[in-house]
């Protein structure tokens, strides 16, 4: 299954954030060039579901192997053991990244928006002349 169409544990956030489902986000991208924080957003959030599946195919394998009756190998549990460990600290970098994103992301209104390219660059500002007047002094 695509990153795309899996659940990730940040959804509800993201989709807060940018005022769309998951899916719609992608077909925007899809259709056209996303805002660089819609981007990122769901490159992170990529990351994150491949992660989070990971993680319970490992959590899934652990739970297999101590079920009642079974009897554990000890080397296989402490492999599946450190990358559970590795795994939930990845996990966990991910969703501070994505809500690190979230933090300073623009205005909701900017977030969907998609880039655009423009038609023609802007008019060049003309250029100052000694009549202009004074120079503007700059605060610094």
């Amino acid at each position: 299954m695509s990153t795309a169409l899996r659940p990730s544990s940040r959804d509800a956030a993201i989709e807060a954030a940018f005022g769309h489902s998951i899916q719609d986000l992608h077909r925007k991208q899809a259709i056209a060039p996303a805002s660089p924080a819609l981007q990122r957003m769901l490159e992170v959030r990529s990351f994150l579901t491949a992660v989070e599946s990971h993680l319970d195919e490992v959590r899934n394998r652990i739970h297999i192997a101590t079920a009642p009756g079974k009897e554990p190998v000890a080397e296989a549990l402490a492999v599946d053991l450190q990358w559970l460990t590795a795994a939930t600290r990845t996990r966990d970098q991910y969703r501070q990244a994505i809500d690190q994103l979230l933090r300073v992301m623009p205005a909701s209104s900017a977030r969907t928006q998609l880039a655009r390219p423009t038609a023609a660059p802007a008019p060049a500002r003309p250029a100052a002349t000694a009549q202009a007047g004074p120079p503007v002094r700059r605060m610094r």
